[in-house]
């Protein structure tokens, strides 16, 4: 069944996820599906999927989609591909969604958060409330164009692997000072893990700068990793977008979050990688066929749930880690991580976006 995008605004489709992902993307075109502003002239034998663009356009367009739920073959998606849906989001999406009188079960959310399913269950659960729309996840940066991030734009850099006396073990990039990478880098001071990383953190006071002061999300130039970094260094230490802080008040449900952001990405097309983020990320890296590094780490740290005790974990492997010494740290970067980087460069190049973005657009009925 061919798929058939409709939207309120041409402007909404331009630049969209389906548009960056489906029909313009630069691993050729993922999908064959029709595009058309919105109305009421449906083809029976497509699936007709109409893109949202924000929380809001469920009132402002209420009524038309209403009328647009009620044919067969009919959906709405609401597309946040670069977030992972939570507690405040789900709130909104519940006061402008239920008013309507429409199968709920027709509305999709999407995120990339590997455990979005679980996340609004657990918030629904929480709050007592009955509400059946769907959350799914799509791998944002396998579509995305990782090039932008990287200074000359290739994916494939090898100057990292260069054998020579490295004057860190691992590099530590905290751009957005939120409160668990505050509390991450005070144990690294504690701990005198510090000086054995390239560490920074923006804060407005007195913020810890390595190369930039700023980053502007608008401006890739400042997203660019500088690679003399990794050049000097065995691995990166990620603290993911998403990570529940036992001191934070968000709801609980947060702290099921496991967002797959452009971080690990560009982490893993440079050097091994620790993570502190959501459960269940380097299981799902598997999934998709990348190496993981359970040579150099313990991993089971993935499987923590638990905030706190998987945050406690990750910074013990970083202490142990840190201290293994410069000879084994060599034996093992070397000879096993250096191979494992460059298949995961390559698998992610090669990667068969064509079948994983079919499999995602089959999940919408």
């Amino acid at each position: 069944m061919k798929n058939h995008l409709l939207f309120f605004e041409e402007s909404q489709y331009h630049g969209s996820m389906f548009d960056r992902f489906g029909c313009n993307s630069i691993f050729g075109n993922l999908c064959s599906f029709s595009v058309s502003e919105f109305k009421l002239e449906l083809n029976p034998n497509e699936k007709n999927i109409l893109v949202l663009q924000s929380i809001e356009d469920f009132s402002k367009y209420g009524n038309k989609i209403e009328k647009f739920l009620n044919f067969d073959n009919s959906f709405v998606v609401l597309p946040k591909e670069h977030e992972g849906f939570h507690h405040e989001l789900f709130t909104k999406l519940y006061k402008y969604i239920k008013p309507l009188n429409v199968d709920e079960c027709k509305i999709f959310i999407i995120g990339y958060d590997i455990n979005c399913k679980i996340v609004f269950e657990k918030w629904k659960q929480l709050n007592n409330l009955n509400f059946d729309i769907q959350s799914l996840q799509i791998d944002t940066f396998i579509f995305e164009n990782m090039d932008v991030f990287f200074v000359d734009g290739r994916l494939n850099h090898d100057i990292q692997f260069t054998k020579k006396d490295r004057e860190k073990v691992y590099v530590c990039y905290n751009g957005d000072p939120k409160d668990y990478r505050i509390r991450f880098v005070n144990e690294l001071q504690k701990r005198r893990l510090f000086d054995k990383g390239y560490v920074s953190l923006l804060t407005k006071h007195n913020p810890i700068v390595l190369d930039r002061e700023y980053v502007d999300h608008s401006d890739m130039t400042t997203q660019h990793y500088p690679l003399e970094h990794f050049q000097n260094s065995y691995f990166s230490m990620l603290t993911e977008s998403y990570f529940r802080d036992w001191g934070d008040n968000k709801d609980e449900s947060y702290a099921h979050v496991t967002s797959m952001s452009e971080k690990i990405y560009k982490a893993l097309l440079l050097n091994p990688f620790l993570l502190l983020g959501g459960y269940g990320a380097l299981a799902h890296l598997r999934k998709l066929g990348f190496e993981t590094f359970d040579e150099l780490f313990d991993e089971s740290y993935d499987d923590i749930v638990d905030p706190k005790k998987r945050f406690y974990k990750v910074l013990s492997e970083l202490e142990r880690v840190c201290n293994l010494g410069k000879e084994k740290l060599n034996d093992i970067y070397y000879n096993v991580m250096v191979d494992k980087v460059k298949f995961n460069q390559k698998h992610y190049i090669d990667f068969n976006r064509q079948k994983l973005f079919t499999s995602f657009l089959e999940k919408i009925q």
